[in-house]
């Protein structure tokens, strides 16, 4: 819609692009608002526009707003063709696997017809023989390929190009197979087979709007219990202050009493995830840590 509206093909530099449809819709005004947008759009698409653009949600869409999402929405397209174009891939190796099994099936069926009873009868006791031997030998893989199969085409945990949380470590999805995916893990390509994946936590960033992040903390019982109230307040109030960041939900929970007089806690803030940009949600996580420790000092909770 916005590419459409500028009327020309768009730069290999998405960057400067982006910079171009920018400054185009601000209509000589400092940021973008929505009246700049109603100059080239109807109002649903002014609100379709501001509900993916303005992250903050503060009525303006900045410059590096603009950039950040637009970057977003071209990587998602140019890995959704990603994904579109292996799965054709895996639909072809299945129809290959299928077309070896059914291929001699149909042989067989055919010559049973056209041949005689004796031959017939040779035939099964061959072609039983040798199944009931290849089924001892190749039992466990075909099941494997079976679950993998279901995993990959019914239960779709992930595509090409999906930025995924496994075992507390970033993977990017890079191909699909029918029994092995391949990942990249910092510029690394690793193999893992599809039903070992059945059993972990996958967090795929793409299906997902926000993660929690919990922070452990042990403190004295009775400062603590007396703070707590202040300290829900100031994160409360902290979190409202970035909603680009922050949902605004977080939760104190999980108290577990150690010997004597101390508890520790999880501190569990919600973060949002703007497609998929993981390096931001990492550095939102990590400097988060900083402002917990300025509270504490605050109210004076000493950290064990």
């Amino acid at each position: 819609m916005i590419n459409k509206m500028a009327g020309r093909e768009m730069y290999d530099d998405v960057k400067e692009w982006a910079t171009w449809v920018y400054n185009l819709l601000k209509y000589n005004q400092p940021e973008l608002t929505r009246t700049c947008c109603r100059h080239f759009f109807n109002e649903k698409e002014t609100e379709i526009i501001f509900n993916m653009f303005d992250s903050d949600a503060n009525g303006v869409i900045s410059l590096k707003e603009f950039i950040a999402v637009f970057f977003g929405v071209i990587r998602e397209k140019y890995f959704l063709n990603e994904s579109l174009l292996q799965k054709n891939t895996l639909l072809n190796k299945l129809s290959w696997v299928f077309s070896c099994i059914s291929v001699p099936i149909g042989l067989f069926l055919a010559s049973s017809v056209l041949g005689g009873a004796i031959l017939v009868k040779n035939q099964v006791s061959t072609i039983t023989g040798a199944i009931l031997s290849l089924s001892f030998v190749f039992s466990a893989i075909a099941g494997e390929v079976f679950r993998s199969l279901i995993f990959i085409f019914l239960v779709r945990p992930f595509e090409a190009g999906d930025v995924l949380k496994i075992d507390d470590k970033i993977l990017i999805v890079k191909e699909l197979g029918l029994m092995y995916t391949s990942f990249t893990i910092r510029s690394l390509t690793n193999y893992v087979q599809n039903t070992k994946l059945m059993d972990k936590y996958i967090v795929n960033y793409r299906l997902s709007d926000v993660e929690e992040k919990v922070y452990t903390y042990t403190f004295h019982l009775r400062p603590f219990k007396t703070q707590l109230e202040k300290l829900e307040s100031l994160i409360g109030t902290h979190l409202t202050s970035d909603t680009k960041k922050y949902t605004g939900t977080f939760y104190i929970r999980n108290y577990r009493q150690g010997k004597g007089s101390d508890i520790t806690v999880d501190i569990v803030i919600c973060f949002k995830i703007n497609f998929q940009y993981v390096k931001g949600l990492i550095k939102n996580e990590d400097e988060f840590v900083f402002e917990l420790e300025d509270m504490f000092k605050i109210l004076k909770l000493e950290v064990l």
